[in-house]
């Protein structure tokens, strides 16, 4: 098994109470702040992995240069946010609070809270809790110019596409130049299997990898009925890549975890660092 943080709950609990807070209160340097200091945390993971698990010099003096640049934009984001005028708006707001009404929220907001926990549904426990605690709602508040982020909006079906885009170009060394954002039928579907895919993954067990290994292979397996109305160009590079797979079991699987753990460790932080970024083809 892959090293597991066993604060996984508590985290989805936070995150989640967290940006439901933000977003009704209207804090909007506050959210600006958080999208990108989970970049920028993404990126230190995987600095770090690379240092720790450093299989040549190429990646030492990677894990270096990348812990370097994100100290620096740690600090100017840092900076940037201290000057925000949300801090100062929320504190007035939580200092007038109806010391009576808020524990009368609080007390029903609790059972609520501790039900959707012990179900195992803790983001929905921790949007419960920011929901009942502060249920009213705000006006979008910000005074802060925040540079641009590293990515564009995402519109429909680029998501697949790039991971679709990855694949062909992981099997094949081929770099697709159809437009498979817009030939890619059922992207909705094909999506929820790449994110099923993910989620087995970061769960780290023996058992979900495997599982979500397995998931993946149908997945790519099953690519030829989605590229039914791309050209025939993506078509053969999809059938490149089915023809690649190869059978595998549980055994060999778990044999080349325990034998490579430390790339895969590398790898699932890359991921975590590619999706922050929107970065879909390099995840793909």
């Amino acid at each position: 098994m892959l090293p597991h943080c066993p604060y996984h709950a508590q985290i989805d609990f936070f995150r989640a109470a967290r940006d439901t807070f933000l977003e009704s209160q209207g804090l909007l340097d506050l959210q600006e702040f958080e999208v990108r200091r989970e970049i920028l945390d993404r990126q230190k993971a995987v600095a770090i992995e690379e240092l720790v698990y450093r299989e040549d010099m190429t990646m030492m003096w990677s894990g270096l240069g990348r812990i370097v640049n994100v100290a620096i934009d740690y600090f100017r984001l840092l900076s940037l946010v201290r000057g925000s005028d949300n801090w100062t708006t929320e504190y007035d707001r939580l200092t007038s609070i109806n010391i009576l009404q808020f524990a009368m929220e609080a007390y029903t907001t609790f059972g609520k809270v501790t039900k959707l926990w012990a179900e195992a549904q803790y983001a929905a426990a921790g949007k419960a809790l920011a929901d009942g605690m502060f249920p009213e709602r705000q006006a979008k508040e910000g005074n802060l110019d925040w540079p641009a982020l590293p990515y564009q909006p995402v519109h429909q079906g680029e998501e697949v596409a790039g991971y679709v885009w990855g694949a062909i170009n992981a099997f094949t060394g081929v770099k697709s130049t159809d437009n498979l954002a817009g030939c890619i039928s059922e992207s909705e579907t094909l999506l929820l299997d790449f994110r099923a895919v993910d989620e087995s993954l970061m769960k780290r067990s023996n058992e979900d990898v495997v599982q979500g290994l397995a998931h993946l292979a149908a997945t790519y397996k099953s690519l030829s009925s989605y590229v039914a109305g791309c050209s025939d160009q993506t078509k053969q590079q999809v059938q490149m890549v089915e023809a690649r797979l190869v059978a595998t079991d549980e055994a060999k699987i778990l044999a080349n975890l325990a034998e490579h753990k430390n790339h895969v460790e590398l790898t699932l932080a890359k991921m975590k660092m590619q999706a922050s970024l929107h970065d879909f083809p390099e995840w793909g």
